[in-house]
């Protein structure tokens, strides 16, 4: 009898550590599960910024190229080009040796393939220009019946027509920058979007190089739109012409501009009647709009 009891306690406790040893390796196996699924999520995720900065590192390789590009192939905007070129090189460099979030680098690029579009984009369209000139001579020199010397100040006048055509006379406005302030102590500006906390909204853009638009003085517009499509501004005798029509503008400076490219900032500072929602900013100078930007304020 008494075997049979020890028999029984010892099956009995058997069963007991086979149950817990099961149970220990379930709660092992589970524990391996988890670690094994977090390694594979981190290599994935590792992967992913790796393969998100090559393909970075690829555009901005392509960009340079394709400003070499155009600076074989276009003499007149050679100097241009290049120093296009040297911004988007140094960008590259930026980013091969950066190690944190590629958004800078994002933001940067996406304004870098913006110009480099709207200069593929001109030349497209002044080589159509030129291509139609090009046949409206060959037309014209065929039905002529003329003298040399007619023949001759014709093609020169051709020639400089071609000239001017082949850069454009157009300006753009890049790299635009714009949304509300504060101005601290020492005049240090801080980007904000609380609206209550906005002291000033400032607006920072490029304007490009162009050798054959006129020089000297020129007038610089911004109209800044707010949420509900009115456009800000301090006097109703704020106005410029713009295809034939009266617009108001928020702010205005004039720029004596010479060909090259400048930086301007402007500055609107009426902030005790903004309000929460995007804002629409135009940029104009003269009568010629020149780009256009949208910030929001909460």
């Amino acid at each position: 009898m008494e075997t049979t009891n020890s028999f029984d306690r010892k099956t009995t406790i058997f069963a007991i550590l086979a149950i817990v040893f099961f149970i220990t390796s379930c709660i092992l196996t589970y524990m391996l599960f988890n670690v094994k699924t977090e390694l594979q999520d981190e290599t994935k995720a590792k992967d992913v910024v790796v393969s998100e900065k090559q393909a970075l590192i690829v555009k901005l390789t392509e960009m340079s190229k394709k400003y070499e590009e155009l600076s074989a192939e276009n003499s007149a905007a050679k100097e241009l080009f290049q120093a296009e070129k040297t911004k988007v090189d140094g960008l590259l460099k930026e980013l091969k040796k950066s190690k944190g979030s590629e958004n800078y680098f994002k933001t940067k690029i996406s304004s870098y393939e913006k110009k480099l579009n709207e200069y593929v984009k001109q030349i497209a369209e002044l080589k159509a220009k030129n291509e139609e000139i090009t046949a409206q001579n060959i037309q014209i020199t065929n039905s002529l019946d003329s003298t040399i010397h007619e023949t001759k100040n014709l093609t020169e006048k051709n020639m400089e027509l071609k000239d001017k055509v082949e850069i454009g006379s157009s300006l753009k406005a890049y790299e635009i920058s714009t949304g509300g302030i504060r101005v601290k102590s020492k005049g240090t500006e801080i980007p904000t979007q609380n609206v209550k906390r906005v002291d000033k909204i400032r607006t920072c853009f490029l304007i490009s190089e162009n050798p054959i638009t006129s020089h000297g003085k020129k007038n610089v517009y911004l109209r800044i739109a707010a949420p509900d499509s009115k456009v800000l501004y301090k006097s109703e005798s704020n106005l410029f012409k713009f295809n034939n029509k009266d617009l108001a503008y928020s702010v205005k400076q004039e720029i004596d501009y010479q060909g090259k490219s400048i930086d301007i900032c402007l500055y609107w500072d009426g902030n005790d009647h903004l309000q929460k929602g995007t804002y629409t900013v135009e940029i104009f100078v003269e009568s010629q709009q020149i780009g256009e930007s949208t910030f929001k304020l909460e």
